[in-house]
């Protein structure tokens, strides 16, 4: 997908300063002139009625500053951390290829594939959750390394209690984690709404691969009616709505699922494969872009 980058620009207005020295009136009229436009140059600039400066400032209050796109790239299995998400929507689109040791044989990649071995799965984990992880992980080691049958009991209390306080609802970190989950090859776009914070973007794969994270942040865009097609996860967009709107579609594949995702809330459903021929109206005022998950090719047109 492409971004929108703004482009400031500045003006300079120049300025014009009077002949001193010239006695004669020619010279005089002629500095009355020049002070003239001089003053009226100065005053066209302060008072917001001319041309460029408080144009433009009023087009940059307008925008949104989009923060840069991260990508990274790598072969296997990857944890990469210090991924910042400045809190929103957030697509990612991933490319994954094979080892060249698989593909050889069509029937031992199908075994791959059902064995689960030839998965590619993308997440974002918050930092901080993994820190908790791990100082949980330490501790129940060290309650384990106990050898007297006192210090057994003592775990395993420890444990229960640790059971006990994952059915406790913790804070909302991120909306959902997971952008890709998939056997075989993949190339696609999906997007979730992330809480602002620092990230692992954590990929688990047996090939190359490739992850480009964006967070759109445009405030205005195409106006319905849209039509668009496509195959698999795709993201598009900026598209802007206004009240209520029809949606419509097709597919050929088993599953398919259409939402759309505003910047900074939470998604709005469209339709999916069991209600894509008799989809209802949804409201929805904003800036949002469509995103569609499904496992063959699909049209979905919005009024």
């Amino acid at each position: 997908m492409k971004r929108r980058r703004v482009v400031q620009l500045t003006a300079l207005g120049g300025l014009t300063l009077p002949l001193a020295g010239c006695t004669n009136e020619a010279a005089e009229d002629d500095g009355n002139e020049t002070d003239n436009e001089t003053d009226t140059d100065t005053e066209t600039s302060a008072d917001g009625n001319g041309d460029s400066e408080d144009d433009e400032d009023g087009e940059d209050d307008e925008s949104t500053d989009e923060p840069e796109d991260q990508e990274f790239s790598g072969s296997g299995n990857e944890a990469i951390e210090d991924v910042s998400i400045e809190g929103g929507l957030t697509v990612i689109d991933a490319t994954y290829e094979r080892s060249s040791d698989e593909g050889d044989d069509g029937e031992a990649d199908d075994n791959e594939s059902e064995d689960g071995d030839d998965e590619f799965e993308v997440r974002l984990i918050p930092e901080e959750r993994l820190a908790e992880d791990d100082q949980d992980g330490s501790d129940t080691d060290d309650e384990r390394n106990a050898t007297d049958d006192e210090a057994e009991t003592d775990t395993d209390d420890a444990e229960a209690a640790d059971d006990e306080s994952e059915d406790e609802p913790e804070p909302v970190v991120f909306v959902k984690s997971e952008f890709v989950d998939s056997s075989g090859e993949y190339e696609g776009q999906t997007a979730h709404p992330v809480v602002e914070g620092t990230y692992v973007l954590s990929v688990v794969a047996d090939g190359d691969w490739e992850v480009t994270i964006s967070q759109p942040r445009d405030e205005s865009g195409e106006e319905p009616p849209i039509s668009v097609d496509g195959s698999g996860n795709e993201v598009h967009g900026p598209f802007e709505f206004d009240g209520s709107h029809q949606p419509s579609g097709e597919y050929d594949g088993e599953r398919v699922i259409a939402d759309i995702y505003p910047i900074s809330d939470d998604p709005i459903f469209v339709f999916h494969e069991n209600s894509i021929e008799n989809p209802s109206e949804f409201e929805f005022e904003g800036v949002g872009y469509l995103s569609v998950k499904s496992d063959g090719e699909w049209t979905v047109e919005i009024e």
